[in-house]
């Protein structure tokens, strides 16, 4: 085990070699519900939006506001309500962070946006891969953590015994209808109070792990352009005495297709580096039961999660292609997912929330249904899959955004 010390602060680090085993793609909406809050647009390119690096934004809106250190707090304050509860930012109608400054009556100068920024994505019909300040590709840390965070939410939901993970769901779905995995995330990673407030982002487990941006690329981005399409359902009448009686078992087709750009391709490899704050691990420590001890321990914990998922992609897959349209084929979804099965450890873009992904793998269909669907259905109703725009065959297409890792130095078992 690799350790370090940092200004004093004990460390873990380690490093990991990330393998494209099929196209990776960093989503890159532009609704607040999916980038979240800490994105701006550029006023001189309706394309162009930059990623906020808040802890930069503090210190400028500090700077630019002398005096005015009160109303800055509140601008954090609501700032974070706001990504903590996506209901908020409809109720107040907010579009972006600079509304959250106007309202708090605090100046902001826009040409400042490349200082405060860890990066920006190009958001038009090409759908761009995100890439920094300086038009660099990257992979953010962030949308690794994600990836870890569901892992480690499906482990925690797992350990419960019984049919308790059904009860929590339900009980929470009662609640909030449009937003359950948002609570179900709180009472999983901010269960353990440090701040004396609950559900502050202070409380957090996951602050113990960083993730830093990834650019060290194993070679060239390729130049192919991918296009995703979705397979989903359709409901077919049947009649029973002249008379509709229900529907059937459902048929799967090819509903929708759309540009996805420049991935990140099969054969290449991207370097990971993950620290783990022991210092304020131990924090957490003191004052309940911790979901992790290790970054080891952290990534035995992805590495089982992601191959589960693999085991029951591979049987969506054979379940859909018995039951598609004529012409449309899954047979090398199926083939991927049989001679990858084992390396398939890890996954980045499409499908892998955690509602749709961790829970959904705890809970019956019932509750499933309740959740992700309506009566009479079968959950889940759709998948996501990429081709290389202009192939219109089924022969090569690919699931999105499956790695396979290792520790550098040394090989995992």
């Amino acid at each position: 085990m690799e350790m370090a010390k940092d200004a004093g602060i004990s460390q873990e680090t380690k490093e990991y070699i990330f393998k494209v085993l099929s196209p990776v793609h960093i989503k890159n909406q532009i609704s607040i519900r999916e980038i979240g809050l800490e994105t701006i647009k550029d006023p001189n390119d309706e394309n162009k939006y930059y990623i906020i690096d808040v802890n930069k934004l503090i210190k400028e809106l500090v700077r630019q506001n002398p005096g005015k250190i009160d109303d800055v707090e509140k601008a954090i304050r609501k700032l974070d309500e706001c990504i903590r509860d996506y209901k908020v930012i409809k109720k107040k109608k907010i579009n972006s962070i600079l509304d959250i400054i106007d309202e708090c009556n605090l100046a902001f100068n826009e040409d400042k946006l490349k200082n405060i920024s860890k990066g920006y994505f190009i958001h038009n019909k090409k759908g761009s891969f995100i890439s920094d300040a300086n038009g660099k590709y990257y992979v953010p840390g962030s949308s690794i953590k994600g990836a870890i965070r569901t892992a480690l939410m499906w482990k925690v939901l797992k350990d419960k015994k019984g049919n308790t993970i059904d009860k929590i769901v339900k009980r929470i779905h009662r609640k909030d209808k449009k937003n359950p995995g948002a609570k179900l995330e709180h009472d999983v990673f901010r269960s353990i109070n440090l701040s004396g407030i609950e559900n502050e982002i202070v409380n957090d487990i996951m602050r113990c792990i960083k993730v830093y941006d990834c650019y060290e690329f194993s070679e060239a981005m390729s130049t192919k352009d991918y296009e995703c399409f979705i397979i989903s359902t359709r409901r077919d009448k049947t009649l029973n005495y002249g008379h509709i009686s229900g529907y059937s078992e459902k048929c799967y087709k090819k509903n929708k297709d759309f540009h996805v750009g420049t991935c990140l391709h099969p054969g290449q490899e991207v370097k990971v580096r993950i620290i783990l704050d022991r210092v304020l691990l131990n924090e957490f420590k003191s004052k309940g039961t911790i979901i992790f001890e290790s970054i080891e321990q952290v990534m035995d914990i992805v590495e089982k999660f992601y191959r589960m998922v693999a085991a029951e992609e591979l049987e969506i897959a054979k379940d859909y292609n018995n039951k598609c349209d004529n012409g449309l084929s899954l047979q090398n979804i199926i083939d991927f997912y049989t001679e990858n099965r084992n390396k398939c450890t890890f996954r980045l873009g499409y499908g892998i929330g955690a509602m749709s992904t961790s829970v959904r793998s705890l809970i019956s269909q019932d509750t499933a249904i309740m959740i992700f669907g309506k009566k009479g259905e079968k959950v889940p109703k759709s998948r996501r899959f990429v081709r290389v725009k202009g192939d219109k065959t089924y022969d090569n297409i690919l699931p999105f955004g499956w790695m396979t890792f290792e520790q550098e130095g040394g090989q995992r078992e």
